[in-house]
């Protein structure tokens, strides 16, 4: 334990992190010794528990899904973070749950963990019929060598696909883990399926070239479609504000939506029964001033979800990325007034008259435009 604390001190003292990179360590292969003729799919993933299965990894799950089904593949997902824990096979239970390193026959979908610690020691069985599906730049990182392990052993690839979902070196401001994510826009071999047509123009303008270039536009939720069609949109609504809140995630804006609520109540005329409340991520709830608090309710079950916004008329989503997000669509879809902001090639008000998209984001201005909404609802 001392050790680990005099290295954190150092690490602060000389201004630096981990050199090493031990979290991207790759991952080693072996020739498997099963030829059944069959296509394997390989989703690639950070991490797969239940409570972090926020859009994009429910999204991954779905495009491969969908594209096993297509192919007639066997399936096989592996997690590269952390050791499944026990609470994987209850969240899970139509998958067979191995040891990464084991070279079944088994078609039955399995699920493997390659953690860091799993990869300094051990080899993943590759098939001359694997394909792989990368789903964020450090999954694409360690991975993205098996085509010339495959080329070698098998004499043929198959290009990986890469499962882009947002500008990924945004996450990392300018940094050498920016240079990192961007590297993986550069390594070849690689077929890209971007999460919008906004973010593949968004590659596009920057110059970002791929083997291959796919993209589709986000959907509905088909359990949230299934309470959409059993619902009125125009029932009877609440003054409710809806603030999609990841304080943790800071491509959300969190910061600039709470300031911009706190002008609101301060500086504008609003009725006392307007109520604001977050959803997203659990956070302490947040006095806003003149007696309105921003309620945190936390992530919440789909159906929670939707029931909400049936029941709400405005709503905040802010988005400091190309991609466009799920959360300003389903509140707009669900008839809720949505306010989101533009980033270069993406405006949403072209999706749906009910989104109100900000193109000079400062929290002013979102108070401005939040207490316009508010007059005309």
């Amino acid at each position: 334990m001392i050790d680990k604390v005099v290295k954190f001190a150092q690490k602060k003292i000389n201004n630096y992190g981990d050199v090493n990179f031990t979290r991207l360590t790759p991952v080693k292969y072996r020739k498997s010794v099963v030829n059944n003729g069959n296509i394997r799919l390989n989703l690639v993933l950070p991490k797969i528990d239940k409570k972090f299965v926020y859009g994009g990894i429910s999204t991954a799950f779905h495009f491969f899904d969908e594209l096993a089904t297509t192919l007639n593949a066997e399936k096989r997902v592996i997690t590269i973070d952390a050791p499944l824990g026990s609470n994987i096979k209850r969240e899970y239970p139509n998958y067979t749950l191995k040891n990464a390193a084991e070279d079944y026959t088994t078609s039955s979908d399995v699920l493997v963990a390659a953690d860091e610690k799993w990869r300094l020691s051990n080899t993943l069985p590759v098939r001359k019929t694997d394909i792989f599906v990368t789903t964020s730049w450090d999954t694409h990182f360690i991975i993205s060598d098996v085509t010339s392990f495959q080329q070698i052993n098998f004499g043929n690839k198959s290009d990986i696909i890469y499962l882009i979902q947002d500008f990924e070196p945004g996450f990392a401001n300018w940094s050498s883990d920016y240079t990192l994510a961007e590297s993986t826009y550069k390594t070849g071999n690689t077929v890209a399926v971007f999460n919008s047509n906004n973010l593949k123009k968004f590659m596009d303008k920057h110059e970002y070239k791929f083997d291959k270039e796919l993209y589709f536009d986000p959907v509905l939720n088909s359990s949230m479609a299934d309470i959409l069609k059993k619902s009125s949109l125009n029932q009877k609504r609440k003054n409710n504000i809806l603030l999609y809140g990841r304080p943790s995630t800071s491509r959300n804006e969190f910061e600039i939506a709470v300031k911009a609520f706190k002008i609101l109540v301060e500086q504008y005329d609003i009725s006392k029964d307007w109520n604001f409340i977050s959803i997203g991520e659990k956070h302490k709830d947040i006095s806003l001033g003149n007696h309105f608090t921003l309620k945190s309710l936390g992530k919440l079950s789909l159906e929670e979800y939707s029931n909400l916004l049936l029941q709400s008329k405005l709503g905040v989503s802010l988005m400091c990325s190309p991609h466009p997000s799920y959360p300003p669509l389903e509140m707009a879809t669900f008839g809720v007034k949505t306010i989101t902001n533009s980033f270069e090639c993406k405006d949403l008000s072209s999706f749906s008259p009910n989104i109100i998209s900000v193109n000079n984001l400062n929290f002013y201005n979102l108070a401005r435009v939040l207490n316009d909404a508010i007059k005309k609802l």
